[in-house]
C-alpha cells in the first residue's frame, strides 16, 4: 500500500506529458531530494479493557525525494503562476519510543515512511538579477502512511516474559503541504531550487498488537490486537533539485 499514491500520481503525469508538445516551453520536469525530519509522533487511545495507550515516537533526521510534472499557467510583470503533479516518498528510523511516559528498547529497523501524490499550485515572483525568482506554493494529495515498529515491554519471566510490541499499519489519508523556495536559472531550460516544506498526512490509525513473548530467547505465543489508536504525522523537509523546461 506504501507506494499506492507513487503509482497514482505517476500515471497522472504520463497523462499530462501526452500533451507537452502543443505547449512549447510550458511544461516542465523536476526532480528533488533532501533532508527531512519528522515532528515527534504521538500515538494514542485505549484498549478493549479502557487501558490508556499513548506513545510518543521520536525520529532520528529522514531522507525525502519527488519527482513533478508541472505546467507554466500564466507568466506577466507580475510572476508566474504554476502548477504541478509530485509524487515523493519520506521515511525515517524510529530513535526512542516512549510508552505511557516509560522508554522502551526500539527495535533495530523501525520506521515510519510516507509515500504521496500532491497536486501543487505556486505563486513565482518576477525574475530578480536576470536569473533569481522566490515562490512559495501549497499541495493537497493522498499519502500512504506505513509504521514499521517493534519494541520491547521487559517483564520478569515469572509474569509472562518479555512481550514484543508490534505496529505494522499501513493506511491511506488525506494530506497537505506548504512549501516556499527559490529558484536560480542556468539557461532558458535548466534551473536550480532549493525550498522548505512543511507537510502533514493528517490523522491515520495505528493497530498495534502484543506480538511474541520472549522467555529465554524463545517466542512463545502469537501476536494478538491489543489496541486502535489514533496518530497525527507531520515532518519539515529541506530539500534541493533541478528543474528543466520544454
Amino acid at each position: 500500500m506504501r507506494r499506492s499514491a507513487f503509482i497514482l500520481t505517476t500515471l497522472a503525469m504520463i497523462a499530462v506529458s501526452s500533451a507537452a508538445h502543443a505547449q512549447e516551453n510550458r511544461f516542465y520536469v523536476a526532480g528533488t531530494f533532501g533532508s527531512d525530519a519528522f515532528d515527534d509522533e504521538t500515538i494514542s487511545g485505549a484498549n478493549a479493557a479502557a487501558q490508556r495507550r499513548d506513545i510518543n515516537v521520536e525520529f532520528d533526521n529522514g531522507g525525502y525525494y519527488g519527482v513533478a510534472l508541472g505546467l507554466l499557467a500564466t507568466e506577466s510583470t507580475y510572476g508566474r503562476v504554476r502548477g504541478e503533479v509530485e509524487a515523493s516518498f519520506r521515511s525515517a528510523d524510529v530513535q526512542a519510543l516512549a510508552l505511557n511516559g516509560v522508554a522502551r528498547n526500539v527495535a533495530e529497523g523501525s520506521e515510519v515512511s510516507v509515500a504521496s501524490g500532491m497536486i501543487n499550485g505556486f505563486y513565482d515572483t518576477p525574475v530578480y538579477f536576470d536569473r533569481f525568482r522566490l515562490y512559495a506554493g501549497a499541495g493537497l494529495g493522498i499519502a500512504g502512511v506505513d509504521h514499521e515498529i517493534r519494541y520491547l515491554v521487559a517483564n520478569p519471566a515469572a509474569t509472562g516474559g518479555n512481550l514484543q510490541i508490534i505496529i505494522p499499519s499501513s493506511e491511506m489519508t488525506v494530506a497537505y503541504q506548504f512549501i516556499g523556495g527559490a529558484e536560480v536559472a542556468l539557461s532558458p531550460s535548466w534551473s536550480l531550487t532549493a525550498d522548505v516544506r512543511y507537510f502533514d498526512a493528517g490523522d491515520v490509525q495505528v493497530e498495534r498488537y502484543i506480538g511474541n513473548t520472549i522467555i529465554n530467547g524463545t517466542a512463545t505465543n502469537i501476536g494478538t490486537l491489543d489496541s486502535v489508536l489514533d496518530a497525527d504525522l507531520s515532518s519539515v523537509t529541506a530539500s534541493a533539485g533541478i528543474r528543466y523546461r520544454f
